[in-house]
């Protein structure tokens, strides 16, 4: 290893750390991306749940907003 950079998977491995890009950021990172190609396809928002870990088909009410 040289720069104090950890470039091979085996690194990874030896020293059981956490790599950079772990397997859930990249579940967060494609799921972001495939909502945007979903929304720019079908021209509308797409909404997220990030409780049940799904996306929505319709849009969620605004409960956190103040009614005058």
């Amino acid at each position: 290893m040289s720069g104090g950079k950890k470039t091979s998977r085996r690194d990874f491995l030896r020293t059981r750390e956490t790599p950079v890009e772990d397997a859930f950021a990249g579940y967060q990172i494609t799921v972001a991306v495939e909502m945007g190609v979903q929304s720019y396809y079908q021209n509308k928002t797409i909404h997220f749940d990030p409780v049940k870990q799904t996306v929505l088909k319709d849009t969620p009410p605004r409960t956190h907003q103040i009614k005058y």
